[in-house]
């Protein structure tokens, strides 16, 4: 899954702590990697914006050195699409913000609830197809997106796919899965483990994962199974927040 790149305009900093912590919950519950860069000004985006270059532009109606609408016009003349909402404590420039195309309009305080309906609309309609693998769970087929597979425990004639929401058991053998999960974030460090590094927050003689599960790494390949880990961390770095 692609880096989501979002800019947000606010001239208020508690206000813009906020939004930010609210964003950072919401996607990092959905294991979407994401950057954020803040501006405090609207000259301050202008200054570093170039077209295409984010995913989602959050911009404060009413900031101190313009209008959030007058941003957007320049936005959109520069012939950039990028889905962009508007927050604001007045409803005033709300006709205005559909003349830019504007894909919501949010009202302040904003809530958990407000971010989940950005992704609705600006997002998930967007957003190609998740990658997955079918497998028999309970007897039954089911789609299991990729990006949530935590890590794979081959257990007697079982595997056990732990996810970020639950664990699922099924009787495909574990070197079939390694062969079906053929992404680069997924290793077999074990003979009886399948990981994502995607989920691992530390690596020493055994990976420890996001959510506190010890995955063990074969003894006799640590240095070169650890050296891939170290590889795949540094082409994908951990999703962050920055200022100009």
């Amino acid at each position: 899954m692609h880096l989501l790149r979002i800019a947000i305009c606010e001239d208020h900093e508690a206000e813009m702590e906020q939004l930010i912590s609210l964003i950072q919950a919401s996607l990092r519950a959905k294991s979407r990697p994401f950057d954020i860069s803040r501006f405090h000004t609207g000259a301050a985006l202008m200054s570093s914006y170039r077209p295409g270059q984010y995913d989602l532009l959050l911009i404060d109606m009413f900031l101190g050195d313009t209008l959030g609408i007058r941003i957007a016009e320049k936005i959109r003349a520069d012939g950039d699409s990028c889905p962009l909402v508007f927050m604001t404590h007045s409803a005033d420039y709300a006709l205005e913000g559909f003349a830019v195309q504007a894909s919501h309009y949010i009202l302040k305080p904003i809530t958990a609830e407000h971010i989940e309906e950005v992704w609705r609309r600006c997002l998930d309609a967007e957003a190609p197809q998740e990658d997955t693998i079918t497998l028999m769970i309970d007897r039954k087929p089911r789609d299991i997106v990729l990006h949530q597979i935590m890590y794979i425990q081959a257990d007697n004639k079982r595997c056990l796919i732990h996810t970020c929401d639950e664990t699922l058991s099924t009787r495909v053998p574990i070197d079939q899965l390694e062969y079906m999960l053929s992404d680069a974030c997924f290793c077999r460090c074990h003979r009886g483990y399948i990981v994502n590094l995607n989920h691992v927050c530390q690596a020493d003689k055994d990976f420890i994962m996001t959510n506190g599960d010890k995955v063990y790494i074969r003894q006799n390949e640590t240095s070169q199974i650890l050296q891939r880990y170290v590889d795949f961390a540094d082409r994908n770095p951990p999703s962050s927040v920055k200022s100009p």
